[in-house]
């Protein structure tokens, strides 16, 4: 149940980013990395995204993350557009979070 919700949460994270193609993934990718300010622009949008979700998914992903509940939108944040700019995200363990489940990638990233 944990992970369900921080499995949600990055579905909608990564669709919002991405879109459901390898080719926006690659975009995306490829702007985090060369962008600083982009990257500060995204994690701003995905504290606040994150902010915003029921305390009990945001209790969920705290305990899922091993981090307190006030760290959670920016812990997340910064572990998911981290490994979006370093390419370790890829279409396969998006196309596994819009089904629900969780990669090993997606699992080691979210724990840090």
């Amino acid at each position: 149940m944990k992970l369900r919700f921080s499995m949600l949460a990055v579905v909608l994270f990564l669709a919002g980013c991405t879109g459901t193609s390898q080719v926006g993934l690659d975009k995306t990718q490829k702007m985090l990395s060369r962008s600083p300010e982009l990257r500060r622009d995204a994690n701003i949008v995905c504290i606040e995204n994150i902010s915003q979700t029921s305390r009990a998914r945001r209790e969920a992903m705290a305990s899922f993350m091993n981090v307190s509940l006030t760290r959670v939108p920016s812990t997340f944040c910064r572990r998911v557009l981290g490994a979006l700019a370093a390419g370790r995200i890829k279409q396969s363990d998006v196309d596994a979070a819009v089904r629900g489940e969780a990669t090993p990638t997606v699992v080691r990233v979210l724990k840090g």
